[in-house]
């Protein structure tokens, strides 16, 4: 039997002949640094946004949130936190609006793992 995970910013496999074996190997190892595969590593809860928003606004109050402040956030990232609070924007219109907030200089895009990622710029 095997578990893959992520452990203390890498990735690591256990193998064990029966489960109850790969639970104590998992139990040896600080609970806290262990993350699933089906988990996602530093997405945190994801926003609650509220009010009528648009896209523009959307992105500021998510960019803004705890959750937008942790790392870098991909377009991907934003769009399933704007599923999960009911807000539904089509890619060309999110790809725009990215574009049109960094051109702006309301956030900043930066190179996370070969994608896109955005931050909000801190008002001075």
């Amino acid at each position: 039997m095997k578990w893959r995970g992520n452990y203390r910013g890498g990735e690591i496999e256990l193998e064990a002949p029966t489960r109850d074996e790969l639970d104590k190997q998992l139990d040896e190892m600080q609970p806290s640094r262990v993350e699933s595969d089906t988990q996602k590593s530093g997405a945190g809860a994801l926003p609650s946004l509220s009010g009528n928003l648009g896209c523009y606004e959307a992105i500021r109050q998510a960019l803004g949130a705890p959750w937008g402040r942790v790392e870098p956030r991909t377009m991907a990232e934003l769009q399933q936190a704007f599923e999960s609070n009911a807000l539904f924007f089509g890619q060309g219109t999110l790809s725009g609006a990215l574009t049109y907030l960094t051109k702006s200089g309301a956030i900043r895009r930066i190179d996370k793992g070969g994608k896109w990622a955005y931050i909000l710029v801190a008002n001075p």
